[in-house]
């Protein structure tokens, strides 16, 4: 599940950035088709009006509030795969890259609650067992994901340097532009 804001420190949407030439919400469907993985996006109606047709792939479009906070969006998202019961949901901010399916495979078999690392440093996405999801939020008073987890997170180092990298402000799109060109992607 990716959720977007409204990009303020980009001075725009971020799933809307261009990063390399390249619409930044094309690069992820693209991770995400790579990985083999379907997915819920919530974005605003911005965000939404400008992708249009072209988010062509296995997954959902839920439309949330820009300016509500952060977990009402991943509440959206949650709920409109609520039917669907998967087995694990990953949560990933639409400016993050997506890892490897691989990490994404190691991810979801490592606990209900599994933060991924990379140096140290904590990262996305997050991946949440569904039952354990499902029991977590049938109390729906907790107003943050990190409140929801905090008592249950197994963190995981990986590999993957994407688990730790957010495209906040431009500086960072133009090292990850870079890490694009070193990595041959």
């Amino acid at each position: 599940m990716l959720g977007a804001g409204r990009g303020r420190r980009m001075g725009t949407p971020k799933a809307l950035m261009a990063v390399a030439g390249v619409p930044w919400w094309e690069r992820q469907v693209e991770a995400i088709r790579r990985a083999g993985r379907e997915s819920v996006w919530v974005v605003s109606e911005t965000v939404r009006d400008a992708i249009g047709a072209g988010l062509e792939f296995r997954g959902t479009v839920v439309t949330g509030d820009p300016d509500a906070p952060m977990f009402e969006s991943f509440l959206h998202g949650i709920d409109a795969i609520a039917s669907r019961g998967p087995s694990v949901v990953f949560v990933l901010p639409v400016d993050v890259p997506l890892a490897d399916g691989r990490v994404l495979d190691v991810l979801g078999a490592a606990g209900d609650v599994v933060v991924p690392c990379f140096d140290g440093a904590h990262g996305h996405p997050i991946s949440l067992r569904w039952a354990w999801l499902r029991d977590a939020l049938a109390d729906r008073s907790v107003e943050r994901l990190d409140e929801l987890t905090s008592g249950d997170r197994t963190l995981v180092e990986v590999d993957d340097p994407r688990v730790a990298m957010n495209l906040n402000r431009p500086a960072d799109v133009r090292a990850f532009e870079i890490w694009l060109e070193n990595n041959g992607r």
